[in-house]
């Protein structure tokens, strides 16, 4: 008892000098972080943790130090036990919602920076930073009300006055943009982008002479490569705008030589010929290409070194430059931006385990009805795929929903939708990429049963005697059925951000028009409307196909279904902007 007792006291005794080293640990981290020493930094705050676990402002260090390195996933880890601990630190919120950009979740770093700003409305930079995603997402009102706050709390903040003339330039206020910029480059030369965007709206105002004076002085100042790139694209055009074809040239080889495709075709087209105008390039003449894509013009300096003024990792702005979503935009690129969509739909489908998962499922049900239980193929006698297309139909009636649930839904939950509809896309082609994208996936799914075709035509008698016009028409009805089911999918993957909803909701529309329209033409209530209402449904123009008799009525109320609600979703993503 007293050895005990001599224990606690010891242990009490020593508290406070342990809480002191934590302490000292903390501040010393804290001190490394500042300097950039991040490697020292993170062994001390984890001593620090050691010393203390619950310590909240150790892990929000950690967090910041773990999201310098890139390691995203752990610092949001370190930044949630954080908040567990303390969840009234407005600074946390701050440094997660960088974080949460980074990763591309700009609605979950929106939250955290309204929080940021409940728990303390007087911090400047919360304001900033929260006007910095309005941008991202090209909502240049809410952008420059944000900066206007920030600029009330604090009327020396460069970057926020910067920000804010940048919006009013967006927003065709080029003049009040060009002096705001001009003032927060007086009190904070080295803002990122800041030289770059004045000229900029130099040349949108079309003041030639001293856009050109200004490009010249990002050129001088300026080292990242894709500045100085666009640098000598505008000041090319410039001079191109004041009949200097010389100069113009030497500008646009210059922006070739750094990889401008834009300066490469005007190089080949109009400098090494006698023309004395630009031919219009697929994209237009190079004034007539970039006006069409203003809204990006001053963004794009801005956010490509955002990280500097927004403890984003630059790992993470590159990745949101470098998605379609703003460099299609930026480039006014419509179609390869429509094709990186579908390629990008594609790869995060396979790229998943779930999308292995279904495309699995599907193969092995299906083999296992056809080859292995009772009543297959092997026990009919005769070489025909029958089971396999009346099997299909309910297979792909879970299949499809499971393959497109992720379509609109994933977009909504993780907040990249803004970004999605920033593309140079209408709604309507948005909506079609991302259907023929998951129609692309069914088919994937459907094209390893064609091993089914050759086994059934090698065990025939005489070999490979199987009805080939049948087979064809079968696998036509499927392949209507499943463009079917993923239009109803797709639709249902964009009215809720829940995945499992949007599977229920698409299985529920399939099955409906699959067999409701058959139920309900077998109640006698109906009597002689009984054919009219079966042909309403799905299942009698599928049977009609699969007999290998393609007829021109069966095709266009397929097509006439899939329009029907690729249209209705393309209302959906219209409906966010009313």
């Amino acid at each position: 008892m007293m050895r005990t007792s001599s224990l606690l006291l010891a242990l009490v005794s020593t508290w406070p000098a342990l809480a002191q080293t934590s302490a000292d640990l903390l501040l010393s981290a804290q001190a490394a972080y500042e300097a950039g020493s991040l490697d020292s930094a993170l062994v001390r705050v984890e001593q620090a943790i050691d010393a203390d676990k619950s310590s909240a402002g150790a892990y929000k260090l950690r967090g910041d130090i773990r999201q310098r390195n890139q390691q995203l996933e752990l610092a949001l880890i370190d930044y949630k036990e954080s908040e567990i601990l303390d969840p009234n630190n407005p600074r946390l919120y701050v440094s997660r919602s960088a974080a949460r950009i980074t990763e591309g979740n700009v609605k979950g770093a929106l939250r955290d920076l309204e929080k940021a700003i409940e728990l303390d409305p007087t911090d400047a930079d919360a304001y900033y930073n929260r006007a910095c995603a309005h941008y991202l997402l090209q909502n240049d009102q809410a952008t420059l009300k944000d900066a206007e706050k920030a600029l009330k709390l604090k009327d020396d903040h460069a970057d926020a006055l910067f920000l804010s003339g940048v919006a009013r330039g967006a927003m065709f206020n080029e003049e009040a943009g060009l002096e705001q910029i001009r003032r927060a480059l007086l009190l904070k030369p080295e803002i990122p982008g800041g030289l770059f965007s004045a000229a900029i709206l130099l040349y949108e105002m079309k003041r030639y002479e001293e856009a050109i004076d200004a490009f010249g002085e990002v050129l001088a100042k300026d080292t990242a490569e894709l500045d100085l790139r666009d640098a000598h694209f505008y000041r090319g055009d410039c001079y191109y705008e004041l009949k200097k074809k010389e100069e113009a040239c030497a500008d646009w080889r210059q922006s070739a030589a750094l990889g401008d495709k834009d300066s490469v075709f005007i190089v080949k087209n109009y400098c090494d010929t006698d023309q004395d105008k630009i031919p219009r390039s697929p994209c237009g003449s190079a004034g007539e290409a970039w006006s069409r894509s203003k809204s990006l013009f001053d963004r794009a300096p801005f956010l490509r070194h955002a990280a500097d003024s927004w403890q984003v990792t630059q790992v993470g702005w590159d990745r949101i430059l470098s998605s379609p979503a703003l460099q299609s935009r930026y480039r006014g690129q419509g179609r390869s931006s429509m094709r990186a969509l579908i390629i990008k739909e594609v790869r995060g489908f396979v790229g998943s385990l779930i999308g292995h998962i279904v495309i699995l499922v599907f193969l092995l049900i299906t083999g296992l009805f056809l080859w292995v239980f009772p009543d297959g193929l092997l026990d009919l006698g005769y070489a025909d795929l029958a089971p396999l297309f009346q099997l299909a139909p309910w297979v792909f009636l879970f299949l499809v929903p499971a393959v497109t649930m992720r379509s609109f839904s994933e977009e909504r939950r993780n907040g990249t939708i803004e970004l999605l509809l920033t593309r140079p896309l209408s709604e309507g082609s948005i909506v079609f990429a991302k259907y023929l994208a998951a129609v692309l996936l069914v088919l994937m799914a459907l094209t390893p049963t064609l091993i089914y075709v050759w086994s059934i035509s090698q065990l025939a008698v005489p070999k490979g005697n199987i009805d080939e016009g049948g087979t064809l028409g079968s696998y036509l009805g499927l392949f209507f059925l499943g463009a079917c089911f993923t239009a109803v999918g797709t639709f249902a993957s964009s009215i809720t951000e829940n995945q499992i909803v949007a599977f229920l909701v698409a299985v529920f529309l399939c099955f409906c028009l699959f067999m409701g329209f058959d139920l309900m033409a077998s109640f006698d209530a109906f009597g002689a409307l009984e054919g009219p209402i079966k042909a309403a449904g799905i299942q009698d123009h599928y049977r009609s196909v699969s007999r290998g008799v393609v007829d021109l009525r069966d095709v266009l109320y397929f097509l006439g279904v899939v329009a029907i609600f690729l249209l209705a979703t393309r209302t959906v993503l219209q409906s966010r902007k009313w």
